[in-house]
């Protein structure tokens, strides 16, 4: 009898075992994680706004900023590094969806589909303490270091007197203030915040001209063809940012002073 009922409960164990394997092979695989959808963003290395840090990663302002307003709205922010006179390529092709690295809107606001304001940046005319350059008119004669493709370059070639003075564009900034360095130009043209980067060291060998060549807005610049919405949702997004002081608290951290700050001049440079 034992024997008997020994074997009906082996056949049970053996039937439920049966049935809990089947069920497990007929459930379906959880589903994966949505992915966020990419936001690709083209910029050129411009200290303090985007470069590679000592560890080999990208850093600085405007990657730091690009990061939490993705996160707000939920996308990843993914860089392409680019030099400066590739990026309108790049853009126009579809590589990537933005320009984003201290781009200024000021005399663009019809090429692109701007996200922003979101900073200001001083554009200023560098040269040695010792050089006879007091104003824009002393640069008659004289010979300029600029970016290519930089509002430094298209404000100095556009002015009455551009047909006496050199205007010399080079890839970066960084290019433009070496050229200075070895004497090939008289002055040094740029954002004032990345020329710091060069001269902060030797604050008694430089000196910049007190009035800026202008006051740079900072935008994001997309297609004109781009989706708007996303457009409006990044620029909705930038302008919270400056509201609740994360973009403020991100320029301050790389050394910009309250002048760079939207609605808030009271620090000149």
């Amino acid at each position: 009898m034992k024997k008997k009922i020994f074997s009906i409960l082996f056949i049970f164990i053996l039937i439920l075992s049966l049935c809990s394997c089947s069920h497990r092979q007929t459930e379906k695989p959880s589903k994966k994680k949505e992915e966020l959808p990419v936001l690709t963003i083209g910029s050129s290395s411009y200290n303090p706004y985007f470069y590679i840090n000592e560890d080999g990663n990208y850093t600085g302002i405007d990657k730091e900023i690009a990061e939490e307003a993705c996160r707000r709205m939920h996308y990843k922010a993914v860089f392409k590094e680019l030099t400066w006179a590739e990026q309108n390529r790049k853009l126009r092709k579809g590589s990537i969806d933005c320009i984003w690295g201290g781009f200024a809107m000021n005399g663009r606001e019809q090429q692109y589909q701007w996200a922003g304001p979101y900073l200001l940046s001083p554009i200023c005319v560098c040269v040695q303490s010792d050089s006879d350059i007091h104003s824009f008119e002393d640069l008659r004669g004289k010979t300029i270091g600029v970016m290519v493709n930089s509002r430094a370059e298209s404000y100095f070639l556009n002015q009455p007197y551009s047909s006496d003075l050199q205007v010399s564009a080079y890839n970066s900034l960084q290019s433009a203030f070496a050229a200075f360095n070895k004497g090939y130009a008289d002055a040094v043209v740029g954002h004032r915040t990345g020329l710091e980067q060069y001269t902060k060291n030797s604050p008694d060998f430089y000196r910049y001209l007190d009035t800026p060549v202008l006051v740079a807005q900072l935008g994001v610049a997309f297609r004109k063809d781009s989706d708007s919405d996303i457009v409006n949702k990044l620029s909705k997004t930038l302008a919270q940012m400056n509201t609740d002081g994360t973009i403020p608290s991100i320029a301050k951290k790389y050394g910009l002073s309250n002048s760079n700050i939207l609605g808030d001049t009271s620090d000149e440079n």
